[in-house]
């Protein structure tokens, strides 16, 4: 995979960038090559605005402030798939599937885990969107349930 740094963080391919010519500009980065020049798409203004792409020192550009490079947001999504909670000793994960008891028998997608004390609490996501069923939480699209009120299947 190709990597450039820009502002002390590593981008790669489909980061967005910005640089100044003779106006600020931003855009995708479509490649990087030999000696951190990077190939930037985007719709600019200026004197770029026939050009689709622009090749741009790396040293040259900056990300905006809260920006979440593509790298960023893999290490997270990496980091999600580790989490886990036990429901009957089996170890469940971000996205399974698991059932549980409030007013009625139902179940949901695990969208969060936390531990809390030696149980874990699972944030729930309806799979319908309706959201879940009965008096107490019926209607809702998420609820927090403990992974020792769940069970598998």
């Amino acid at each position: 995979m190709k990597t450039s740094i820009v502002e002390n963080k590593k981008v790669t391919i489909n980061d967005k960038v910005n640089f100044k010519l003779d106006t600020e500009q931003s855009g995708l980065i479509k490649d990087i090559k030999e000696g951190d020049i990077l190939v930037v798409e985007g719709n600019f203004s200026g004197i770029l605005r026939k050009d689709k792409t622009f090749e741009v020192q790396a040293s040259r550009c900056w990300l905006d402030s809260k920006y979440k490079t593509v790298l960023e947001k893999e290490a997270l999504e990496s980091n999600k798939s580790k989490v886990y909670a036990l429901v009957e000793r089996e170890k469940v994960f971000i996205n399974d599937i698991v059932s549980f008891k409030c007013d009625v028998e139902q179940y949901g997608k695990i969208k969060g885990i936390k531990k809390v004390g030696s149980d874990y609490e699972l944030t729930l996501e309806s799979t319908s969107e309706d959201g879940f069923e009965g008096d107490y939480i019926g209607g809702d699209l998420t609820t927090t349930m403990n992974a020792s009120e769940c069970w598998l299947g």
